[in-house]
C-alpha cells in the first residue's frame, strides 16, 4: 500500500441476526472504488486517496446503509455496518389511476429513460427490465424526480450484461440532473 493512500475494512451483518451478510456490495458514491464481503461478512478496500466519502453497503432484499467515512493518508480505518431486511412490495400490477394519470407517467418515464440511461447507441440498447418499481413526481418548478422502491434491473444488450441499480434520489430540469 502506498503511504499516500488508505484502506477501509469491516464486516456487513444482519441487523436482527447479526449474522455475516456475503456477496454485498461496498462502495464510495461517485466513485469506482469498491468491493464485495466474502463468506465471514468481510470487506477491505485497499488503495483509497485520503479525503470525505460517503460509503454505501448494499444487497438486495436488505434496505441500503450510507454514512461519511473521511480518511488520512496512509490511514488503516474500520467500519462495520449492520443492514436491515426490507421487505418490498409484491410484483402484482395493478390499474389505478385514471388515463391522464397513466398518460403522464409514461411521458415521465420517457424522459427519465432519456436522461438517466443517455441518448447514446449503446444507451438505445438498454432496457430497464423493471419500470414499475419507479415513482415519479413533478414539483411546481418543473423539476422531474423519481424513486424506485426496488433496485432497477437494466439489461445492457450492447455489451452483454445486466446491472442492478439502487436509485436514492434522481432528479432533473433542463438546467441540471443530480442522481
Amino acid at each position: 500500500m502506498s503511504a499516500q493512500h488508505a484502506t477501509l475494512s469491516g464486516r456487513i451483518s444482519d441487523a436482527k441476526s447479526g449474522e455475516p451478510l456475503v456477496s454485498v456490495n461496498v462502495f464510495f458514491t461517485n466513485t469506482t472504488i469498491g468491493a464485495s464481503t466474502g463468506p465471514d461478512g468481510r470487506y477491505r478496500i485497499d488503495n483509497i486517496p485520503p479525503g470525505s466519502y460517503e460509503l454505501v453497503a448494499a444487497i438486495v432484499g436488505y434496505e441500503h446503509r450510507q454514512i461519511m467515512v473521511r480518511l488520512q493518508a496512509g490511514a488503516q480505518a474500520e467500519q462495520d455496518l449492520a443492514l436491515t431486511p426490507r421487505v418490498y412490495k409484491s410484483a402484482e400490477v395493478r390499474v389505478e389511476g385514471s388515463r391522464a394519470e397513466h398518460k403522464a407517467w409514461q411521458r415521465n418515464y420517457k424522459r427519465f429513460q432519456r436522461e438517466f440511461l443517455g441518448a447514446t447507441l449503446n444507451a438505445s440498447q438498454c432496457h430497464i427490465l423493471n419500470p414499475e418499481v419507479l415513482d415519479f413526481e413533478n414539483d411546481p418548478s418543473g423539476i422531474l424526480l423519481a424513486t424506485a422502491e426496488a433496485p432497477l434491473e437494466i439489461m445492457n444488450y450492447a455489451l452483454g450484461y445486466k446491472a442492478f441499480v439502487i436509485l436514492l434520489y434522481f432528479s432533473y430540469t433542463d438546467q441540471s440532473f443530480s442522481c
